[in-house]
């Protein structure tokens, strides 16, 4: 690359984007507090008065200058205007190996022991540029300067505009995470709510399983469910109990009329005697011919009652 193509590749930029880039660097620093702070915010407030001095009294009284910081400068205006204060004053703070807060310098700046401008002295004069200044302290104990009460006015202005927007975004973080855990909340109770209403229902086929054994269709007072899911639980239960009956009957009926039909009474009572267990076999046939002679004894009653 010869020495021109390297001129033409250079960037060239203008000294206020350069002050802006540097007041930044500088700012970000002072705000990480790395130990350099006060001479960060100084160099910072150095750089900012090398932009200033690009506009004219005119412009600056226009707002030329404030609209400038606004744009380019990551601080506030306050925080520029303090910073600007403190690079101007640099030599009236303590030189030392404990350097003081940016809070901290700006109180001696403002103290009665800093050199103020005779009447008659303007105080372009004076060394340094100190100039009188005007101050308070807020509530969490930032110290606000300014050079005249309508700067201060509007220097309060800007700070209660930074709070209500940190406040506001704030409420708006504190809004977003309470409808989330309203949202929560709603699915966890409908979930919940499923579970339970699936547990009910499980519980109450399982009791209505039991309740039709024995034909007691009624429905207990626990049972935390409608009196049309109980009466569905129920008939499904009755259903599904008759057509376990229907298939053991039906099993009886295909397999005993050839097995009845293969051996006499006589036979069969001759191999049961020699059973080991003959006494329980005999038993076992007396509790079937009993449960087939009340069965048989039901369907006649029922079949009476329907004609």
């Amino acid at each position: 690359m010869t020495e021109l193509q390297t001129l033409e590749s250079i960037e060239v930029i203008s000294e206020l984007e350069f002050r802006a880039l540097h007041a930044n660097e500088h700012y970000r620093n002072s705000v990480r507090s790395l130990g350099t702070t006060i001479q960060e915010a100084i160099a910072c407030g150095e750089h900012l008065e090398g932009a200033k001095a690009n506009f004219s009294e005119k412009e600056i009284a226009e707002g030329q200058w404030g609209q400038w910081v606004e744009a380019n400068f990551e601080g506030s205006r306050t925080t520029a205007k303090a910073y600007m204060r403190l690079a101007r004053n640099k030599s009236f703070l303590p030189d030392s190996s404990d350097p003081p807060s940016i809070n901290a310098a700006l109180k001696m700046l403002a103290s009665p022991k800093v050199d103020k401008p005779e009447k008659d002295q303007p105080e372009e004069s004076l060394p340094g540029g100190i100039v009188n200044v005007v101050s308070v302290r807020t509530p969490d104990g930032e110290i606000i300067e300014a050079e005249s009460p309508e700067e201060l006015a509007e220097a309060l202005g800007e700070r209660t505009k930074e709070i209500e927007t940190r406040l506001n975004r704030e409420v708006e973080g504190i809004n977003r995470e309470r409808e989330l855990l309203y949202r929560d909340a709603a699915e966890q109770k409908r979930v919940l709510e499923q579970r339970t209403a699936k547990l009910d229902k499980q519980f109450a086929a399982e009791l209505a399983r039991v309740r039709a054994r024995y034909d007691f269709e009624e429905k207990p007072s626990f049972l935390e469910i409608s009196d049309e899911d109980w009466a569905a639980a129920f008939a499904e239960a009755k259903s599904a109990r008759v057509m376990q009956v229907a298939k053991h009957l039906n099993d009886i009926y295909s397999g005993w009329p050839r097995w009845m039909g293969e051996y006499l009474p006589g036979e069969a009572a001759r191999a049961i005697e020699d059973l080991d267990h003959a006494d329980a076999m005999v038993e076992a046939l007396r509790y079937v011919a009993d449960w087939l002679e009340r069965t048989i004894q039901e369907c006649e009653a029922s079949l009476v009652g329907g004609s």
